[in-house]
């Protein structure tokens, strides 16, 4: 009975060191740990180098032209490079670890934080610029993971 018993204080001690190891991980992603090159985020990067791959991200996926209801394209003028965006839209980036300033959008599980990237798509031709925001998340190793929807 009593073998029995010491058995399953293992077992038990056993699960809760493993749900410790898994915790500790996953609060020090959560403060920006990267885990595959053993540093914190913001040793790794620069708020403005991750800004800069952030816009590298919009103006080399940035589509060649835009489909209308009515069966027309209108073409899109795309920007050349990243110093062209940020001299056409300044002040456009910031790094937030949310989504509207704190009220909702936390990161997905190894997410670390959003870039926020506001811009105006311009057409070719005499057409209107659509004003755009997204949000690029990415991890504590520096990625980008994903373009956030919502």
């Amino acid at each position: 009975m009593a073998e029995e018993n010491k058995g399953k204080r293992y077992f038990l001690w056993f699960i809760l060191f493993i749900l410790s190891i898994y915790l500790f991980i996953t609060i020090q992603e959560r403060r920006g740990y990267c885990f595959d090159k053993w540093e914190y985020i913001h040793n790794l990067y620069t708020e403005q180098e991750l800004i800069d791959r952030g816009v590298e991200y919009v103006v080399s996926t940035m589509p060649s032209g835009v489909f209308e209801p009515d069966g027309t394209t209108t073409e899109i003028k795309r920007y050349a490079s990243v110093e062209e965006f940020k001299q056409m839209n300044p002040d456009c980036c910031k790094l937030t670890r949310f989504i509207n300033e704190g009220i909702d959008g936390y990161p997905d599980d190894d997410g670390y934080g959003y870039i926020r990237i506001e811009y105006l798509r311009h057409y070719v031709g005499n057409f209107k610029p659509d004003h755009r925001v997204l949000y690029l998340e990415y991890t504590p190793c520096g990625e980008l993971r994903e373009e956030v929807s919502f």
